[in-house]
């Protein structure tokens, strides 16, 4: 009787904590904002063929990403004419219920415990993020959701539960559409992702066992895997036609090149001045040599005439600096392990947050919408969102909401005070070595690893993984707690 009571506690306690998350989601403006690199991923769907052929949108060869995030786009822009909105309001909107859909899986997954990132992930500048058209507006609620999914699978096939009941089966569905559409719109997903992709449907309390059968879980699993790896196979032997490398993502030089200048001149302003590095400073910007060279190389088709360009300018900021590489690396994984240290865009969603910026026209201006500001917006609303002026759906909350560095720092110490712990427990054995929250851990580190190599650690890229990592840890203290020899405190958990 006593267990009875407690769930029904838990239950209300875990519908009492969605409805404030429901209330936090929806307490901002919506409406779509698209900065340059959206109206690079605009310009694939708009494309009526799509509706003829939905491999069409692989035409636009990625742009620096696989083809999912345009794919996601061009989705809600035809549903637009059937649907009450526009196509741009649309692509807001379904961007801030996805991230609705995955905080509530969050808490209904993992219970009271995960409040605290549930929380987190309905603060401001996650909110402003989904106004913006950009990929993470996509990967990072699909990273909750498919983490709650992963974690599910996993303690169903740790418990007494038949997995060929209809939960099992619907909840193997979400996480492989999930790592699918994942996959196809940030390459990195595969590197945290994929271990546990696997590993999640045969781990043991006791150990890994490893079990194939084709009739089970592993159909739906392989029959998805192999639709997303098409996808990407095909862009892969696009790029090595036009650019002679077999990569998905084709701008792995100028994402370098990035890295560099901010390390160079964002960390050590001191070189901001030096005449010898003056061609590659520019105007202050990593964008006025990039767009020089870019422009100077034309089209897509020669744009491997760039490629040894970039690499050279590199290598060059590197030399000519003379900053300490091993430090700066080993500095850059630090800020990615706690989740990210540069903040692109950070101007753009505090504007966002500002209720006193509400007017749909200068939205575009304001976002550096370069399209906008040589073409005007009127053309703009003709070329990608079939003349019709997006929308402003007004939130919940009428006064401005914080803005603020005051997020990072608390990312900063939820990351390391967690990681900590789960260390702590790994020691001490409460955690086994072979674990979801022990892979997921040392899968994302080898993410950060990889992008440190380039002096990349920008939130905005990173924070899908860093979430993902998250929910499972958190769902590493669950397991440690329900261990625990307090009968009430078990039934809560």
């Amino acid at each position: 009787m006593t267990e009875i009571v407690n769930k029904h506690w838990l239950t209300l306690l875990k519908l009492a904590f969605i409805t404030i998350i429901l209330l936090r989601v929806f307490s901002l403006d919506i409406f779509p904002v698209a900065p340059n690199d959206a109206v690079n991923y605009l310009n694939g769907t708009v494309s009526d063929k799509f509706l003829k052929n939905p491999l069409s949108i692989l035409q636009i060869r990625a742009y620096r990403n696989a083809a999912g995030y345009p794919l996601y786009l061009s989705i809600w822009h035809h549903l637009a004419g059937t649907i009450p909105l526009d196509g741009l309001t649309l692509m807001a909107v379904s961007q801030r219920v996805l991230l609705a859909i995955s905080l509530v899986a969050l808490i209904w997954g993992l219970g009271p415990i995960s409040a605290p990132l549930a929380l987190y992930f309905s603060s401001g500048h996650f909110l402003a993020q989904s106004n913006i058209l950009y990929a993470e507006g996509m990967t990072f609620p699909l990273s909750i959701i498919l983490a709650v999914s992963m974690v599910k699978i996993y303690e169903r096939r740790n418990s007494a539960n038949v997995t060929s009941s209809w939960k099992f089966w619907l909840l193997i569905s979400i996480l492989a559409s999930s790592y699918a559409f994942l996959m196809l719109a940030k390459i990195n997903s595969v590197i945290v992702g994929l271990p546990l992709l696997v590993l999640a449907l045969n781990i043991k309390r006791q150990g890994i066992r490893f079990k194939f059968s084709l009739t089970k879980t592993w159909l739906p699993i392989t029959l998805i895997m192999l639709a997303a790896f098409s996808f990407v196979l095909q862009v892969s032997v696009d790029n090595y036609r036009v650019v002679g490398e077999f990569t998905p993502v084709y701008a792995k030089e100028r994402f370098y090149f990035w890295g560099a200048w901010q390390q160079v001149f964002g960390e050590h302003p001191e070189n901001q001045s030096r005449p010898e590095l003056a061609n590659y400073y520019g105007d202050g910007s990593p964008y006025t040599f990039l767009h020089g060279v870019e422009k100077a190389a034309g089209g897509y088709e020669e744009f491997q005439t760039t490629l040894p360009i970039l690499s050279q300018g590199r290598s060059e900021l590197l030399e000519i600096s003379k900053v300490s590489i091993p430090y700066e690396v080993a500095r850059t994984f630090g800020f990615g392990v706690l989740g990210g240290g540069k903040q692109e865009l950070q101007w753009t969603r505090r504007k966002i947050l500002d209720t006193n910026s509400r007017d749909t026209n200068t939205i575009q201006f304001w976002s550096g919408n370069g399209f906008v500001k040589a073409n005007g917006f009127e053309e703009f609303l003709v070329k990608y969102n079939r003349g019709v002026e997006p929308l402003i759906i007004p939130g919940l909350m009428r006064r401005p909401m914080p803005v603020g560095n005051t997020y990072r720092y608390f990312q900063a110490i939820v990351s390391f005070v967690t990681i900590l712990a789960i260390l702590v427990l790994l020691a001490l054995r409460k955690i086994k070595l072979v674990s979801l929250a022990s892979l997921a851990l040392v899968s994302y580190l080898v993410l950060v690893a990889t992008t440190a190599f380039a002096f990349v650690d920008i939130w905005r890229y990173l924070v899908p993984s860093w979430a993902f990592l998250m929910v499972i840890l958190f769902h590493g203290f669950i397991e440690v707690l329900r261990e625990t020899e307090n009968d009430t405190l078990r039934s809560y958990i």
